[in-house]
Formats: C-alpha cells, sequence, structure tokens
C-alpha cells in the first residue's frame, strides 16, 4: 500500500474503492465528502490517517483492522445540527468562524 497525499485525479478511485468494498452506508456520498474535506482543509497530505467507523458496522471495523489500522481509543463527539441554533449551524458551515 502506498500512502501519499490526497489530488483531484484520486477521486474517482478512491470513490470506487468505497464502493467496492460494500462497506459504505447508504447515506455516506464520498465525492461530497472528500468536497467538504477539501473545502475545511485544502492539503489533504498528512502523515497519520484518521479514520471513524460506527460501532454498529464491524465488518468495516475488521476491514481496516485487516489493513494493519488499529483503533486509538479517541472520543468523537458530535453534536446533531437539528440541536442546534440556525446560526451556530451557519457558523460550524463556515471554517472562518470556527473556534481554534
Amino acid at each position: 500500500m502506498e500512502i501519499r497525499p490526497f489530488e483531484a485525479r484520486d477521486e474517482e478511485a478512491v470513490s470506487r474503492c468505497g464502493k467496492r468494498s460494500g462497506l459504505r452506508r447508504p447515506w455516506n456520498d464520498p465525492r461530497m465528502d472528500i468536497a467538504r474535506k477539501r473545502r475545511v482543509q485544502r492539503d489533504l497530505g498528512r502523515p497519520k490517517i484518521n479514520l471513524q467507523v460506527r460501532k454498529d458496522n464491524p465488518e468495516a471495523v475488521a476491514f481496516y483492522e485487516r489493513l494493519g489500522i488499529v483503533e486509538d481509543h479517541a472520543v468523537s463527539l458530535g453534536l446533531p445540527r437539528s440541536a442546534m441554533s440556525p446560526a451556530r449551524a451557519a457558523a460550524c458551515a463556515d471554517t472562518s468562524k470556527r473556534a481554534p
């Protein structure tokens, strides 16, 4: 496996890989996820890979474990947009207003 910075030309292959794996949930659109990530963080070349996999998706957990990826015991917290005020939801969508 070669790990290198993401390039725009990789989008189609990344999307196909997600589809072929059979692990993608119906509500996830890899193209939208990639576009969102690139808006927030233009430089996608990072030495560490962080994945978020739901505990209720043991097939995905097993898939990544077979690749040598291990759980790092981090806690991921989130507030559903439905629980946010419209102003807070807009601020979260606008990265220039995010807290450090």
